[in-house]
């Protein structure tokens, strides 16, 4: 049964966001930046990583998972890579921080990378190598983790959770909008959609999720009563869902992963999150680069067609029309987190949105 749908501005979205965040004891600016990232995620066509989450995250607030009030800090730094430690506040906020360093580091140094221990969701990872390619440099993100009963996928040719989503992103600064912005979790498909799926009463598509006992299913609940995601490529996928995590693991502990998946001592973890800025005039001129990709691009988009095709995308296009569309038509809400939003609202004493023709 498909659910109904609400309809909604971007800055009304965002305004009751940051409110409902703030009403949960979280600092303004960053409440701020959290209702941004979250909103993108929706105007992106990522309804998986949007406002969707935030009963998530109240649970986990609730839980001392998420503590909404806490700030990073730095354990240690050279000049062209830091270590920090997110004290288990919010992951998008503290991510969004760690770019900004390693760009300013990177300004300095060429190439420069964080990684990010104790942090939380830090949602859409397209968010954060957006931000560098704005400001002309070329990134890479992931965050990985890895443990017994953590995360939604199993190792590959085995049975059981033991690996997240792990998902990789990269950014490259183009002479035109859109940035190239290549974001995909190393399985199938994200946990979000498979939540999204839920949300709307839709059935997976085939070759996503394995059952309990490691046989191939299309119903979400399958997957949500401890069946696993298959990764995407199968060997290749599994091994860069291992190198995602290896990476984070520099960050140090993933405290919060394990409060998450409500693990008390699991014998062997490793995550976190890792994000590398390069700063392409130490290469070449950057507007040089910047024009000889968006020419590559564009040579790109002279192949001739495929059988069902009509154009050749970019990566990060789908993305950019979808903002584009959404920013002018408003955001679409499915009931169901329309209602979460609506209680949120009532709990926090703050005023819920009007919904839009």
């Amino acid at each position: 049964v498909m659910s109904e749908m609400k309809r909604c501005s971007a800055a009304a979205l965002r305004n009751v966001t940051q409110q409902i965040l703030e009403a949960t004891n979280t600092r303004s600016d960053v409440a701020a930046r959290v209702a941004a990232i979250l909103v993108n995620a929706n105007l992106s066509g990522h309804d998986s990583h949007g406002v969707l989450r935030i009963s998530t995250y109240r649970e986990q607030i609730q839980r001392g998972v998420l503590v909404p009030d806490a700030d990073f800090s730095i354990l240690q730094e050279s000049p062209s890579t830091a270590q920090i430690d997110a004290n288990l506040g919010w992951g998008h906020y503290t991510a969004w921080e760690a770019m900004e360093l390693a760009m300013k580091k990177a300004r300095e140094t060429g190439v420069a990378a964080v990684a990010v221990a104790r942090c939380n969701h830090i949602g859409r990872l397209g968010e954060y190598v957006e931000q560098a390619a704005a400001e002309g440099m070329a990134s890479l993100v992931t965050i990985g983790m890895a443990g017994p009963g953590i995360g939604g996928a199993a190792p590959y040719g085995g049975v059981g959770r033991m690996l997240g989503t792990n998902p990789w992103a990269f950014g490259i600064p183009t002479a035109e909008d859109p940035p190239i912005v290549v974001d995909f979790a190393t399985t199938v498909i994200a946990e979000g959609k498979i939540q999204v799926a839920r949300s709307k009463g839709d059935t997976l598509p085939d070759g996503c999720i394995l059952d309990t006992s490691g046989n191939p299913s299309t119903k979400t609940e399958d997957y949500y009563s401890g069946g696993t995601i298959l990764h995407a490529g199968r060997h290749k996928g599994y091994a860069l869902s291992l190198v995602a995590c290896l990476l984070g693991g520099l960050a140090g502990s993933m405290e919060p992963w394990l409060k998450h998946f409500k693990l008390d001592d699991p014998g062997w973890t490793m995550g976190g999150v890792f994000m590398t800025a390069f700063d392409v005039s130490c290469f070449q001129g950057l507007d040089t680069y910047r024009s000889d990709v968006s020419a590559v691009v564009s040579g790109l988009k002279t192949a001739t067609l495929a059988p069902g095709f009509s154009e050749i995308l970019a990566p990060g296009e789908p993305e950019y029309r979808a903002r584009e569309q959404r920013k002018e038509a408003g955001i679409e809400i499915p009931d169901s987190i329309w209602s979460e939003l609506t209680e949120a609202c009532q709990e926090l004493s703050v005023t819920m949105i009007e919904e839009e023709g």
